[in-house]
């Protein structure tokens, strides 16, 4: 039996059950009035922002070395932008001034189920990958490239996107 669901795969996979998984998240947005822009690493280290630095050295200690990268590169074109912890009057000192809808589905075929049918849930991945399906963490790095979103917000609302959750904390 699944633990999620309560039901085996076999159920699972009957063709009547399931046609289409959707998920979707509300990503807070960025108050476009105080938003804080985050310099490259190398930049920042340069400087005496020290909420720069210290966002820095946050993502060091839990972003996988890939989304280190991408978030060096999104500050390098200058977009790289974090929530202001104090606001403005604009956004009522919340340092958001909204939400943008993130979500991805999942169309169940034939394939589909057969993979789920079998346990092959790593081979659905990748046939869906193959087939132009877009995670939501797709849609979040989207937001942050384009400094709509705070990379923070991003990971505590869509998850992995900066952080691995599936590789155990080392400490």
């Amino acid at each position: 039996k699944s633990k999620s669901f309560g039901i085996s795969l076999e159920e699972l996979a009957e063709d009547e059950l399931l046609k289409m998984l959707v998920a979707q998240r509300l990503v807070p947005t960025l108050c476009r009035s105080c938003a804080r822009k985050i310099p490259s690493k190398e930049d920042a280290s340069k400087k005496t922002r020290s909420y720069a630095l210290q966002q820095w050295k946050e993502w060091e200690l839990t972003a996988t070395k890939g989304a280190l990268k991408r978030l060096n590169d999104i500050a390098k074109q200058g977009n790289l932008k974090i929530r202001n912890p104090n606001g403005c009057t604009r956004c009522e000192n919340m340092g958001i001034n909204g939400r943008q809808l993130v979500l991805e589905y999942v169309m169940i075929d034939d394939k589909a189920r057969q993979l789920i049918r079998t346990n092959r849930l790593d081979e659905l991945k990748e046939s869906l990958l193959e087939r132009n399906w877009k995670p939501m963490s797709y849609q979040g790095w989207r937001l942050i490239e384009e400094g709509i979103a705070d990379p923070n917000m991003v990971e505590a609302v869509v998850q992995n996107v900066i952080v691995d959750s599936s590789v155990p904390w080392e400490y």
